[in-house]
């Protein structure tokens, strides 16, 4: 009994001597730099990912009072060749890797056991394309070289099957991402919670925007909720400055939630050329089929900004409100199109036309003067226009305003017409009417009966409309003035269609965003 517990203590005594040896060994003659093929084989095992290390590796056993011990290991240089379940190369350089686990934690590893610890990254030229080739993204949306060259620093941490990023900074192109991210389920569905910070964003930099259609920006904003749609996603988005085809938004947040196939994005809310802007959205995808509503409301922006940022014109001054219910599905842009139902309402208060005075350049027309005054052409000239109200309906595939009205220096204007969407023909007429008698005076019959109309007619492609004098018509009306019958620009009713269909569109949406997963609670 004696001799056998000798050979007990004995054998202890000699596996704690080799294990001291061991760890001095390792400690003081290890070098791991010596075992990269190694090291890279025993990742590619574990995740997949196949690397080819080209830097140092380090490894450093440490012991803390609290923590115990624990091993540092370090990866400088790595570039990333192939993961499996991929087809073709990958292009990702992973600068550096500092990765701190538990002897324990990585013992348990080493037995099949998720991997635990913290550490931090830097990557560098990551291609996403190719890291996400196997995902339903549209890149043929984006321009050729968006996402194509990707850097990364974070801290990060490793806990059973989930992943946790914070103090993200992301760079791609002229864009910035800063924020923290979390994933749920490393090795299943995985699940994203984020808060995420963007300076600034121009879609320019990574959309193909150069052929949009004129409902195109309706939806441009809710991109971010399209490109998470089969995924599982709980997260807040940030933009400081977010530019679109010129027109720009600031302070943007941007909710986003996906569950199933559904996202809710409620509300979004951003500065609009010195307004507000709110949005709320419910998207569903099923593979091909998109099911889209929303609800756009901008209040109080300023309209003359915003005309001259698209380029339109820079002479006018008004503050205006828009708004925009719209629902359409389907599965490719005809179907979408021609399912789609909606009502825009848009209401400019009083503004004016910078750089001419209608009325008075009118004023001297009909006293014949000779020569235009300095007062009525300048910088210091300018048009007063009245309220202006319109209300467009989408449906059957057309874009429809019946109700056009407003004044401006003394003109009488009124519109109505409408744009095919899917072609993107325009057909839209105005009328404008003058009652000067003084003006009429000097005219030939039948314009000389006091009233004088000028229909015009703008029609042909919405990117490059052609304008012209309706004849026929403004004889008509000209003849009608000349025998008593007024100029026929009536004021026209409010468009009763319009207000059942929008009242329809909210309640539909009001129900969807009920619908959706923890959508009430974010109302």
């Amino acid at each position: 009994m004696k001799s056998a517990i000798k050979l007990l203590l004995w054998l202890f005594g000699a596996t704690f001597v080799l294990l001291g040896i061991s760890l001095v060994w390792l400690v003081m003659f290890f070098e791991p730099s010596d075992y990269r093929d190694e090291i890279a084989q025993w990742l590619a095992e574990r995740t997949g990912y196949h690397f080819v290390i080209e830097g140092a590796v380090s490894v450093d056993f440490e012991h803390e009072p609290v923590r115990g011990f624990f091993v540092d290991i370090g990866v400088r240089d790595a570039e990333l060749t192939r993961a499996d379940e991929i087809l073709g190369e990958q292009q990702l350089h992973l600068s550096a890797l500092d990765f701190s686990a538990d002897l324990d934690d990585l013992f348990a590893s080493a037995r099949g056991a998720p991997l635990a610890g913290k550490g931090r990254f830097d990557v560098v030229d990551a291609d996403l394309r190719k890291l996400l080739a196997t995902s339903k993204v549209n890149w043929d949306a984006f321009t050729p070289q968006a996402f194509r060259s990707v850097s990364a620093t974070s801290d990060f941490v490793v806990s059973g099957d989930t992943l946790s990023l914070t103090g993200l900074e992301v760079s791609m192109d002229k864009t910035q991402i800063s924020g923290n991210l979390e994933i749920e389920n490393l090795s299943a569905d995985q699940a994203f919670h984020f808060d995420l910070n963007v300076p600034s964003l121009d879609l320019e930099n990574l959309l193909q925007l150069s052929a949009q259609g004129p409902f195109d920006g309706l939806i441009l904003l809710n991109l971010p909720a399209i490109l998470v749609a089969q995924s599982e996603v709980t997260g807040l988005l940030k933009i400081g400055t977010l530019r679109s085809g010129g027109v720009t938004m600031s302070d943007v947040v941007m909710p986003l939630r996906a569950h199933g196939g559904v996202i809710v994005s409620s509300p979004i809310t951003a500065g609009f050329y010195g307004g507000e802007a709110r949005i709320d959205t419910v998207l569903r995808v099923d593979g091909a089929l998109l099911d889209f509503r929303t609800r756009q409301q901008i209040s109080q922006c300023r309209l003359g900004e915003l005309l001259s940022d698209l380029e339109l014109t820079g002479v006018i001054e008004a503050r205006g409100s828009l708004s925009a219910n719209l629902a359409f599905s389907g599965v490719d842009k005809a179907s979408r199109i021609q399912s789609a139902r909606g009502v825009i309402e848009f209401a400019a208060d009083q503004g004016r036309i910078k750089g001419l005075d209608l009325s008075t350049l009118i004023e001297q027309l009909g006293r014949n003067a000779v020569g235009i005054a300095d007062d009525s052409i300048g910088e210091s000239a300018f048009t007063s226009l009245g309220d202006i109200r319109a209300t467009l309906r989408v449906e059957k595939g057309l874009l429809i305003n019946e109700n056009l009205a407003f004044q401006a220096g003394g003109l009488e204007v009124r519109g109505a017409g409408g744009l095919a969407l899917l072609s993107e023909q325009l057909d839209y007429r105005i009328s404008l009417a003058l009652n000067n008698r003084e003006l009429a005076s000097v005219l030939p019959p039948p314009f000389n009966s006091g009233m004088i109309v000028l229909p015009l007619r703008i029609s042909g492609q919405w990117h490059a409309p052609s304008l012209m004098i309706d004849m026929p018509r403004m004889l008509q009306l000209q003849f009608q003035a000349a025998m008593g019958g007024g100029s026929g620009l009536k004021t026209p009713p409010a468009d009763v269609r319009a207000a059942r269909l929008a009242k329809d569109l909210d309640a539909e949406l009001a129900q969807a965003l009920g619908g959706a997963p923890d959508a009430a609670a974010e109302q």
